[in-house]
């Protein structure tokens, strides 16, 4: 079970190799019709030598099915002190990497009205439907795709400071700055496919029109449903909330 967990909720990506779950005899875990859920009895010590953190991850919500995966907390971050300049500018270097591209960079791309010059090209995808079993699938117009305005995919919220995302079916976002990792094929089972490809998500909303701040965090975080790129990077690839490139 903490396996299985530690896939699910640390990752299965290149970055999940160097992190490490320091105190894991908090965590109690409950199986049931398929389903592991996890709770902790205290704050979850992770130690993430990819991207040069300590994390307090206050976990407050994690539930696995055989085909969706939903977690929630509060982490905090705080950065390890390199041993060498050498390590230091591969942190940086690394941390870089996982905020481009990521939800956080979309949505601040989106809300300032950069995402072509961000590298986030953006479809509507009407035909594309989820089975219960969790893979997609539809009719003859399963892979149409029409390119849509990203402006047409939020409005401006109650105050200043907040947007509505309000579309309807799925959304594929694809980041053009970046080439999907092999291991991504393994891990969506896409097996023996051909030549590389850039970075590509599929998002829904199941719930209905959901709020982003201006930081770029979603107020539920169940607001929104990933799918491809966006589900394979897990804790293991994420920064702080206010990390910026540099």
């Amino acid at each position: 079970r903490l396996a299985r967990f530690t896939s699910l909720f640390i990752g299965e990506s290149p970055n999940s190799s160097e992190v490490t779950i320091i105190n894991p005899e908090i965590l109690d875990f409950a199986e049931s019709g398929g389903a592991l859920t996890a709770v902790a009895a205290g704050t979850i010590e992770i130690e993430n030598r990819a991207l040069g953190y300590t994390i307090q991850y206050f976990l407050s919500d994690f539930r696995a099915e055989p085909m969706r995966t939903q977690y929630d907390g509060e982490p905090l971050y705080t950065e390890l002190k390199p041993s060498s300049p050498e390590e230091a500018e591969r942190w940086r270097l690394k941390r870089n990497e996982a905020f481009m591209g990521s939800f956080r960079h979309f949505l601040l791309s989106l809300i300032s009205n950069r995402t072509k010059g961000q590298g986030f090209k953006t479809y509507s995808r009407p035909g594309m439907n989820r089975s219960p079993a969790g893979t997609f699938e539809g009719g003859s117009g399963i892979n149409s795709r029409f390119p849509i305005d990203p402006e047409k995919l939020f409005v401006q919220g109650e105050t200043a400071t907040e947007y509505l995302l309000n579309f309807e079916g799925y959304i594929e976002i694809a980041y053009m700055g970046e080439v999907e990792h092999p291991s991504y094929a393994k891990w969506s089972g896409a097996f023996g496919r051909r030549g590389e490809r850039f970075q590509t998500s599929w998002i829904i909303m199941e719930r209905g029109p959901t709020t982003i701040d201006y930081k770029g965090d979603i107020l539920d975080p169940y607001g929104v449903t990933f799918s491809g790129y966006l589900a394979f990077e897990r804790v293991a690839d994420e920064v702080p909330k206010e990390y910026r490139p540099r």
